[in-house]
């Protein structure tokens, strides 16, 4: 569904210049969540913003669906690691603001929202403020804000990186949930070697700085799963190899 092909980004500022990502290749087939690993700074959600369309890539390009799409924005729903809530605006308000920034009126925005704040455990929360909300329910509307952008492919960045353990653990579990009721497609940005392994189908690992894809792995579970798997003989092996590659 998604590709990215020999994908380099090199920052230029003056008489220097910084290469955040080289030549990296990466695949997400329909209904497939994959996350990305690797160390700090190197070139993570710079990929994202490239499978965005945010940024153009130095070299290299983006297909989806086999449409060559780099540097084109409004191909897949976006999710950044803050929950960038607008405090002035009630809970389902805050939910529509993707609809409305498509063009739909409130009222009719508002409609549509609302049969899905029951699954996304927003009911009775319709009129609170984000403030009223705990982080995790925040996550929750930010999640609904970026389903109703209505795109099949979501680029999530760390999404949960903030939250406690216990409401991550939820979340995660959610999350299964909900990709699977609404089959969508993932690519998922985590500093986490546990929760890359329970959410997905696959990893990539990359390198430090200039990042680049060192390793791809394969999950060895299906779904539905529960976090029941982390207990899992094959769950501690994949770690290991993972904390291996990354050192």
């Amino acid at each position: 569904m998604l590709s990215l092909e020999d994908v380099s980004k090199t920052y230029k500022q003056q008489k220097d210049s910084i290469t955040a990502v080289q030549r990296t290749d990466l695949t997400v087939k329909k209904g497939e969540f994959v996350s990305l690993i690797g160390p700090s700074g190197c070139g993570k959600s710079t990929i994202l913003d490239i499978a965005a369309g945010l940024i153009p890539p130095t070299e290299g390009k983006v297909l989806f669906e086999g449409k060559d799409i780099t540097g084109k924005v409004g191909y897949s729903a976006y999710m950044p690691q803050a929950d960038v809530l607008l405090p002035w605006r009630t809970i389902l308000e805050n939910a529509v603001l993707s609809l409305e920034m498509k063009g739909i009126k409130k009222k009719e925005a508002k409609e549509k929202a609302a049969p899905l704040m029951e699954l996304f455990g927003l009911k009775g929360f319709e009129n609170h403020y984000p403030f009223m909300l705990s982080g995790g329910m925040r996550q929750r509307v930010s999640f609904l804000r970026t389903i109703l952008y209505e795109k099949e492919m979501l680029l999530l960045d760390e999404p949960f990186g903030k939250l406690d353990a216990i409401t991550r653990l939820n979340l995660q579990e959610w999350l299964l949930g909900i990709c699977s009721q609404l089959n969508l497609t993932v690519l998922f940005i985590t500093h986490d070697i546990d929760e890359a392994i329970y959410l997905s189908d696959r990893i990539y690992v990359m390198s430090k700085r200039p990042g680049k894809v060192i390793k791809e792995a394969k999950v060895p579970f299906g779904r539905p799963r529960t976090a029941d798997v982390m207990a899992e003989r094959e769950f501690g092996e994949l770690k290991r190899e993972l904390i291996g590659v990354l050192r």
